[in-house]
């Protein structure tokens, strides 16, 4: 729990706002100022603690009767580490336009819907998630930060053996972890479809082994940059590999893909 002289100005309007569902907007109104590739210099009039959205979330925030809560927020700068996993959210989140110093841990969470949107992101791991609704990552920045304790490797977006009711869209947005998992969504189940069009790019590895995806995987005009194979790996373009082979399976060459397959399921 905070108390009120605990929070900062931009914190108790966030704290205000959450049980009515108002959205809290800190940004300037100022293309440049609010270009969220410099959020990392946003000050204090602009900043949120992670702990303060995570007591919110976690029912510090008094519920008001006729009013659905729901975080909301825009052009703030999220410091520190946004631990949610293992947390049975009650309502919706809502980030846009808004710059993450650490990463989001929503491994094993149940919750609504959840929207980042054009947002920079160090790393989303969200496995095991359990969403009734919606995930939203439109026009994102994620980038991998430290390596997980649940992955072999560094993952910027992590979606293993996660379920969620509606759509996963990442149109438009930008996933980057080179040499590494930009995508590991094994066993994902989205029932409502992946949605990665509109620009989508990807700079490492995407994985979607054993997912089901009912509503389909939609890639129109989407670029999946490969990293390279790490040193003494045969290429995959120049050596056949053995069909019952131990080897890892290499990633398809960078590239522009158009791809559309309703009621998918990946193997």
């Amino acid at each position: 729990m905070f108390s009120h002289d605990e929070l900062t100005p931009p914190e108790r309007e966030v704290w205000a706002a959450f049980p009515e569902g108002r959205r809290v907007d800190l940004r300037t109104g100022t293309p440049e100022d609010d270009d969220v590739a410099g959020g990392g210099q946003w000050g204090p009039e602009r900043t949120v603690r992670a702990a303060v959205i995570a007591a919110l979330v976690l029912g510090a925030g008094t519920a008001r009767p006729g009013v659905a809560a729901c975080l909301r927020l825009s052009g703030a700068r999220i410091s520190g580490h946004l631990g949610l996993a293992g947390v049975e959210i009650g309502h919706p989140l809502w980030f846009e336009d808004c710059w993450f110093e650490e990463g989001v841990d929503l491994f094993g969470a149940s919750t609504h819907s959840i929207a980042i949107v054009g947002s920079r992101v160090p790393g989303v791991e969200a496995g095991s998630i359990r969403i009734e609704g919606r995930l939203d990552l439109r026009r994102s920045r994620l980038e991998s930060g430290p390596a997980s304790p649940f992955h072999r490797s560094v993952t910027a977006l992590s979606l293993i053996n996660a379920h969620v009711s509606g759509a996963v869209s990442l149109n438009a947005a930008e996933i980057t972890a080179p040499g590494a998992w930009a995508v590991s969504a094994g066993g994902l189940v989205a029932e409502g479809g992946v949605y990665c069009r509109d620009g989508f790019v990807a700079h490492g590895e995407v994985r979607l082994m054993g997912a089901q995806l009912p509503g389909g995987l939609f890639m129109n005009g989407a670029r999946l940059e490969r990293p390279a194979p790490p040193a003494g790996w045969p290429s995959p373009w120049t050596t056949p590999w053995p069909r019952h082979s131990s080897s890892p399976r290499a990633s398809p060459p960078t590239g522009r893909y158009d791809c559309g397959v309703p009621g998918s399921r990946t193997t």
